[in-house]
């Protein structure tokens, strides 16, 4: 018996249906794992030339002068005004962005920093309260590329980089990878703090001057994961039970660390650490119109769980006085004190004038006493050594002359005619034969009417006009 297949046509339309059924689930992610991996979407190059969707942007602008990628990247300012307010005072300035819960299986960016002592650039991935899942920290002052408080890489200024934390693990927190510019510079590193998802974005630039500027480009801004998913369809033949896709657990609030508290803070092992604690002569020159100038600064490392109070000490010696300035109170002769906090990783610029009186060499002892919030037992002192200013005062001959004349008298003047008499006896110099002898006001107050031998004028008195007589007779006795 002979059979022929005439629905051939049909099983192969059905075939069809199933793969396009099969490709229409994979795409939507049904019984595969929570798609993770990033798209063109997932970041932003600023090429639409607003920051619209970020906060906090009166520091920042979009930037067509340098780039990673594109024509345009965002750049930020530092007018330390807004970031680490500690006793009111403000070191940095940031911008952020939010974006829906998600769990991504890379984040990445591009960021340059600007030169500068102390500059200091951050690019974090932070959840809902604010604590830092993963993120990058370039230090210009060691020049180095910083995670969780780990150099892990050499840095330049003026030098876009390209950082891509790949493989996050949301259940282990852990990352695989940290990769500079294709090349990996740390594996199997923690979180900085355990999340389940990611969904917030901080760009910031940090100083202890202002005017230092850190870029940035490509960054990843959207992690949208876990949007519900469909339930399966089934398929027109059978096929196995897909795998049921637990749902993802409804994230625990964690408790804000950025600013811990004595109550909550816990110290490392090692704290206190600070990066640099120094004080140093600005300007050692002290002028009544110039004052001298002490600077310095204060960089808690990155790595301290717990604020740091901080307190400046200075030996000032008499005729020295200090004009707060940044961090430093006013005072003078004695102990000048001044205290405040710096937060992990803030770096904090110290500054006052210095007056003093008299001349010479002055000397200014100085130290620096730290320790953790609340732990007073760990406190650490460094002494800062001795600042030397000169003091420079009016030269020793122009003060002569000043005293020369507020010490010299006007000269007498007449009564009668208010002209001036030196020898005070009441004729002017203009009419006095001999201004500077009281006994002599005309020329015939040299006269002797005694002495016939006597000569007129000025001092010409009779012993010398016997004198000439003398020499007059043996002139004669010669001749004879």
């Amino acid at each position: 018996m002979t059979f022929t297949v005439q629905d051939t046509p049909r099983v192969g339309t059905l075939l069809i249906a199933l793969v396009a059924v099969l490709v229409i689930l994979s795409a939507a992610g049904i019984g595969s794992p929570v798609a993770a991996a990033l798209v063109d979407d997932d970041r932003d190059g600023f090429e639409d030339g607003d920051l619209a969707e970020y906060d906090d942007v009166e520091a920042a602008k979009v930037t067509t002068a340098t780039q990673y990628q594109g024509d345009a990247s965002v750049v930020i300012t530092d007018r330390n005004e807004e970031m680490f307010k500690q006793n009111g005072h403000y070191t940095g300035n940031r911008i952020y962005r939010d974006f829906p819960d998600g769990q991504p299986d890379q984040l990445a960016g591009a960021v340059r920093i600007g030169s500068g002592a102390y500059n200091d650039l951050r690019l974090f991935w932070r959840n809902e309260t604010g604590a830092g899942i993963v993120g990058v920290n370039l230090d210009t002052y060691r020049n180095t590329f910083y995670y969780n408080g780990t150099a892990v890489a050499d840095i330049s200024a003026n030098t876009w980089y390209y950082v891509e934390f790949v493989g996050l693990d949301w259940e282990a927190n852990t990352v695989d990878k940290i990769v500079l510019d294709g090349d990996p510079v740390a594996q199997d590193v923690s979180f900085l703090n355990d999340a389940d998802h990611v969904h917030n974005l901080t760009m910031s630039v940090n100083d202890a001057g202002t005017g230092s500027k850190a870029w940035f480009d490509e960054i990843t801004t959207r992690a949208d994961t876990t949007a519900d998913t469909p339930t399966p369809t089934p398929t027109p033949t059978p096929t196995p039970t897909p795998t049921p896709i637990t749902p993802t657990p409804t994230p625990t609030p964690i408790t804000p660390t950025p600013t811990p508290t004595p109550e909550t803070c816990q110290p490392g092992p090692e704290e206190p650490q600070m990066q640099v604690v120094d004080l140093y002569t600005d300007d050692a020159t002290i002028t009544e119109d110039d004052p001298g100038k002490i600077s310095g600064s204060i960089a808690s490392d990155i790595t301290n769980n717990c604020n740091m109070k901080v307190q400046i000490t200075l030996q000032v010696p008499n005729g020295i006085s200090i004009e707060g300035g940044t961090d430093i109170q006013s005072g003078s002769g004695g102990l000048v004190t001044s205290t405040f906090v710096v937060a992990p990783g803030e770096v904090r610029g110290i500054s006052a004038d210095i007056y003093g009186s008299g001349s010479g060499e002055k000397q200014v002892q100085s130290s620096i006493t730290y320790f953790p919030v609340g732990h007073q037992d760990r406190a650490r002192q460094q002494d800062t050594g001795t600042l030397e200013f000169e003091v420079e005062s009016t030269s020793n001959d122009e003060q002569r002359r000043t005293e020369d004349t507020a010490n010299t008298a006007a000269p007498p003047q007449n009564e009668r005619t208010g002209e001036s008499d030196r020898d005070n006896d009441g004729v002017p110099d203009s009419a006095d034969y001999a201004p500077d002898d009281p006994d002599v006001q005309a020329k015939s107050d040299l006269e002797d009417d005694d002495d016939p031998l006597s000569a007129s004028g000025p001092g010409f008195t009779g012993s010398g006009a016997i004198l000439a007589s003398a020499a007059a007779c043996l002139l004669l006795m010669r001749r004879g």
